[in-house]
């Protein structure tokens, strides 16, 4: 049996590292796969077809893998019709296509690495008689009419968060295109506050949590001040039918615990000074801004980056400082 011709793992290799077999995903125990990457296949479309529509996982655990098996599973079925769209960061393009050409090379893949000024084929020519169609959240920004002009089988979105922010462009673009699924595929669905999946949702299930007003009232406040003990339990039930989510304690028990070191470094009496004296001046602009939250987001959180990159060094802030830090040294 094959899938799109894909490169073959052995199914009991990957079954012994992983420590699972098809039941403990709720799947029949008698089915068995030949390969890692049929499994996957099974795994991700089963979720699919079952309206799933996060997937939400540790990191190195196969997401870009899954999503190529799911491209894999519905071109062999013939559910294909239009190529799938993935959008990921710059940084990953290119494994993106290497991934494509390892693991399931009967694939048609097209990687857009330019905007529509600089190639000379249009996003409708790549996408007639491509399986999948990769570009980065830049791209589709800059060129979100051609993108949004078409009509796409799937949207996967690799490292979603980088459209958590529901005010920014890249967002906006995201949510206009045209495709019967998208799905979200990260490792960190949260990064500031509840308002991030609150804006992951908004894409892959709109409708869900229509007013993001009413989700902070209802959900957001209460579950971070500690309010309201129900309020957690019941965003559960509301998301967990549209999620799998699986994590590395329950894939790959056998790895280590992640190991943190911390260490403390005082900064200069130069840098020291410099530092109090930004953080004095930014304690007041931001004291002042706090009582409107949403308009003055931004200017908030431009002032903590500064603080943040002159706690690094002088230089990233301040013209004429030298590129000295105690960090450095």
């Amino acid at each position: 049996m094959t899938r799109c011709d894909v490169a073959m793992i052995g199914y009991a290799d990957f079954i012994s590292r992983k420590k699972h077999s098809a039941s403990d995903f709720g799947f029949d125990p008698v089915w068995m796969p030949e390969s890692a990457f049929d499994f996957q296949a099974h795994v991700i479309t089963k979720a699919v077809r079952k309206g799933r529509i996060g997937l939400f996982e540790d990191t190195g655990l196969g997401k870009t893998m899954q999503a190529l098996a799911l491209t894999c599973a519905l071109k062999e079925s013939g559910e294909l019709d239009r190529p799938l769209l993935v959008v990921a960061p710059t940084s990953v393009l290119g494994t993106w296509a290497s991934e494509a050409a390892r693991f399931a090379p009967g694939l048609t893949v097209r990687v857009v690495t330019q905007t529509a000024k600089k190639r000379a084929t249009s996003i409708e020519e790549l996408a007639d008689g491509a399986d999948l169609v990769v570009t980065s959240y830049t791209l589709l920004r800059l060129d979100e009419d051609e993108y949004t002009a078409q009509r796409w089988t799937s949207v996967l979105l690799d490292e979603a968060q980088f459209v958590k922010n529901r005010q920014a462009r890249g967002h906006q673009s995201v949510r206009k295109l045209r495709a019967r699924t998208k799905f979200a595929i990260t490792g960190t669905p949260l990064e500031n506050n509840l308002m991030d999946l609150w804006s992951l949702l908004s894409i892959v299930a709109p409708g869900l949590f229509a007013d993001p007003n009413r989700f902070s009232e209802r959900y957001r406040k209460p579950i971070e001040s500690g309010s309201d003990p129900e309020a957690l339990g019941r965003l559960h039930r509301r998301v967990r039918p549209l999620m799998l989510r699986r994590t590395k304690e329950t894939v790959a028990a056998e790895l280590p615990e992640k190991q943190e070191q911390v260490l403390s470094i005082e900064l200069s009496p130069g840098h020291r000074r410099l530092y109090d004296r930004q953080l004095a001046a930014e304690r007041k602009k931001v004291l002042g801004l706090v009582d409107d939250m949403t308009r003055n987001r931004i200017t908030i959180l431009a002032a903590l980056t500064t603080l943040r990159q002159l706690a690094l060094s002088p230089a990233l802030v301040m013209s004429g400082q030298s590129a000295v830090s105690a960090k450095i040294d």
